[in-house]
Parts: C-alpha cells; sequence; structure tokens
C-alpha cells in the first residue's frame, strides 16, 4: 500500500502540514517494502486549485492512502472520486502518523453525499416548481 503524506520539510521526521493543497512536500511512503520518497510539491504557490492539482501527485504516485491534518472540500470530493481514502490526523510526526495509520488509530474522512451536489439538494428541498 502506498501512502501520502503531506509535510512541513523534506525528511522523514517531518511534521504533517497544516494544509494539504499548499504543503511544501509530499512524502511517499510504500508499506511493502517500507521505502519512502519526498516530493516536493509544485503546486504550493499555485495562485488556485492547489488543491486539485497537488491531488494529481498522487494519482501520478500511484497513492492509495493521503493521510492530511486538513484538506479542502473539493480536493476532499476529487480524491474519494478517484478511490484514493483520506485520513485525519493531529499534525504530529510523520513517523508516528503512519504508525498510528497501521494500527488502525487514524478516522477516515468522507464528505456528505448530500453537500456533493450542492445546489440541487437545496433546490429539491424548496417544494414544487
Amino acid at each position: 500500500m502506498t501512502i501520502a503524506l503531506a509535510v512541513e520539510t523534506d525528511s522523514f521526521d517531518s511534521e504533517l502540514s497544516d494544509v494539504f493543497g499548499r504543503c511544501k512536500y509530499l512524502l511517499i511512503y510504500n508499506s511493502e517494502d517500507q521505502s519512502e520518497k519526498i516530493i516536493p510539491n509544485p503546486f504550493a504557490a499555485a495562485f488556485d486549485g492547489a488543491g486539485i492539482q497537488t491531488s494529481q501527485l498522487l494519482i501520478e504516485n500511484n497513492c492509495d492512502v493521503l493521510i492530511v491534518s486538513k484538506i479542502g472540500n473539493q480536493a476532499l470530493i476529487f480524491l474519494e472520486s478517484v478511490g484514493i481514502k483520506v485520513y485525519k490526523s493531529n499534525k504530529d510526526k510523520a513517523q508516528s502518523v503512519i504508525e498510528l495509520f497501521n494500527k488502525g488509530k487514524l478516522e477516515e474522512m468522507n464528505f456528505p453525499n448530500d453537500l456533493k451536489r450542492g445546489r440541487r439538494k437545496r433546490y429539491r428541498n424548496r417544494g414544487k416548481f
């Protein structure tokens, strides 16, 4: 399983970043062979859409899981749609976060289905036209 973490620095003992799309680095950890690589995030200073663009980096690196402290709604919906599971963790060191994930102690983040549709749901509740 390939696990991605949004981190502050380019080391394995880095803390998780406060945000996903504008994180400075992505730590990619392969749980099968316990290898790791760190990728600088070229979209950290993007004007708009940093979360979606950073999500595409996860797809390119065949990630199965993302662990973050915070993530935007659009990026979360996008990652759910492509089958990448997102887990929430406190801002902690990457190594301890991976251990918590392996023990099953992290909570999976899901965006409520009724909020994905936005306006359509809101207009349907108003009654007949």
